[in-house]
C-alpha cells in the first residue's frame, strides 16, 4: 500500500481497469482507463503534487495535464493544474480540487423517505470518502475557470452581508428511528442513524443547549430571515393512554420558540422554522433542545441528531484560515466584496456555481476584495 500526501495522509491504492460495473451507481467509471484511489475525511480544498502521483507509480510521462481527472461522489471534480504552462506534470506541478468527507449523502437514498435521514451529516457507517485520479484522452475534461478582472472601482462593493451556515450533530448513540409500538422494521425509516445519548424528561424536564458560531451576524437594514433545522428522534414508548413526549424547540438569549409539539411513541421530529437575524448573537447563538415534562409519562427519553442554523453574515473572515458560504447575484453583473480579518497572506478561494471557477482575492487597503460573476442560472453560489 501506497501513502499519499494531501494535506492529509491518505491511502493510495491501484485499481484494476478489469473490475466489471456495477448496476447502480459506478455508471461514471470508464473501463479503460487506470483509476488510482485515496481517501478524505474531511472538507478542504487539497494538494496533489508530482512527487505524490509520482511515488505511487504513476506513469506521468504517458499522458498530458489536459487528460487529468478527479472523481468523488459519483462525479469529475472541477480541478486546477498549475504545470508551468508545459501541459505536463513535473517535479515542482500540483492540482488542486475540493473536496468533502462522506456524510449522509448516499445513506439518504435507502430510507423509504430519503428526507427523513436521521442525521445527514454524519453517516451510519463511515465518514470516509473514496476519491479517483485519472486520465484519459480528451482536452476537454473538468476545470476551473480562471478569473483575472480585480478592476474593483467599477462595482460597488457588497458591504451587508454573505450567507453562512453552521452545523452541529451528534454522534454518542443509534436509533433505530419510527416504530410500531416496539417493533422495529428491517427498511430504514424516519429518523434512523446517530444521535446524541437520549434524555429523559419526565421528572422535570431536560434541555440541551447547543451554541453556534455566529460571529458578525448582520443585522442591518434589508437582512434577510435566518433559518433553523432540527431534527431528533423519541427514543421511548411509556403507556400514557395518548402522547408521551413534548418537545420544544429556542433559539436566541430571549428563548423564541421555533417548534412545540407532542406525540407517541417512537418518531422522528423535524423542525423548519425561520426568525429574524436580530436573534443572533455575535460569537455565538444559543439553540435550546427542550423536553417539557407536561403529559405524566414514567418516561420521555429523546435525543436530537441534527442541527443547523444558516444566516446572513458580514463579510468578516473573523481571523479564520478557512471559510465557505454562500453568496447570491448582484445586479451589477458580478459580486464585489471587500472582505475583513482576512488571516493568510495568498488566499485561494473557489467558487461552485453553475460554472466553477478560481478567483483572485487581493489586498485592497485594509480590507481583501473579490469580484465574482453572477451565476447563469440565478442560483446561490458556494464560496470556498
Amino acid at each position: 500500500m501506497k501513502t499519499l500526501q494531501l494535506n492529509l495522509i491518505i491511502n493510495l491504492l491501484f485499481l484494476p481497469s478489469s473490475f466489471q460495473a456495477q448496476t447502480y451507481g459506478n455508471e461514471w467509471i470508464d473501463y479503460s482507463q487506470t483509476y488510482y484511489h485515496f481517501n478524505i475525511f474531511n472538507n478542504g480544498i487539497y494538494q496533489l503534487d508530482y512527487a505524490t502521483l509520482d511515488s505511487a507509480g504513476v506513469p506521468l510521462n504517458t499522458f498530458q495535464s489536459e487528460n487529468i481527472q478527479i472523481f468523488g461522489k459519483e462525479r469529475e471534480l472541477p480541478i486546477h493544474i498549475e504545470d508551468g504552462g508545459d501541459n505536463s506534470i513535473d517535479p515542482g506541478d500540483y492540482i488542486l480540487f475540493y473536496a468533502e468527507r462522506n456524510d449522509g449523502w448516499l445513506d439518504s437514498t435507502i430510507y423509504i423517505d430519503s428526507s427523513t435521514i436521521g442525521n445527514p451529516a454524519y453517516s451510519l457507517y463511515n465518514d470516509t470518502l473514496t476519491y479517483f485520479f485519472t486520465w484519459n484522452s480528451s482536452t476537454n475534461n473538468h476545470r476551473y475557470t480562471v478569473e483575472t478582472d480585480i478592476n474593483f472601482s467599477n462595482y460597488s462593493s457588497i458591504t451587508n452581508f454573505i450567507t453562512c451556515k453552521k452545523e452541529i450533530y451528534a454522534t454518542q448513540e443509534y436509533y433505530d428511528g419510527t416504530k410500531d409500538g416496539d417493533a422495529s422494521i428491517s427498511f430504514y425509516t424516519a429518523g434512523e442513524g446517530w444521535g446524541s445519548s437520549k434524555q429523559n424528561g419526565a421528572g422535570g424536564g431536560h434541555t440541551t443547549t447547543l451554541n453556534f458560531s455566529t460571529p458578525f451576524p448582520y443585522v442591518g437594514n434589508g437582512a434577510p430571515l435566518a433559518h433553523f433545522t432540527g431534527l431528533s428522534i423519541s427514543a421511548s414508548n411509556a403507556p400514557n393512554g395518548g402522547d408521551n413526549h413534548h418537545l420544544q424547540w429556542t433559539v436566541g438569549a430571549t428563548n423564541t420558540e421555533l417548534y412545540n409539539t407532542t406525540w407517541e411513541g417512537y418518531a422522528q421530529q423535524i423542525c423548519n422554522a425561520s426568525f429574524s437575524s436580530s436573534l443572533l448573537s455575535s460569537g455565538f447563538t444559543t439553540a435550546k433542545f427542550n423536553i417539557i415534562d407536561d403529559l405524566g409519562a414514567a418516561t420521555d427519553y429523546q435525543a436530537y441528531q441534527f442541527a443547523s442554523i444558516e444566516y446572513p453574515s458580514e463579510p468578516n473572515f473573523n481571523g479564520s484560515d478557512n471559510f465557505e458560504f454562500e453568496v447570491i447575484n448582484d445586479p451589477q453583473g458580478k459580486v464585489r466584496l471587500d472582505i475583513t480579518a482576512v488571516a493568510y497572506n495568498t488566499p485561494l478561494m473557489l467558487i461552485h456555481g453553475d460554472v466553477p471557477r478560481m478567483v483572485p482575492l487581493t489586498p485592497n487597503g485594509t480590507v481583501h476584495s473579490v469580484l465574482i460573476p453572477n451565476s447563469s442560472n440565478g442560483t446561490n453560489q458556494k464560496v470556498i
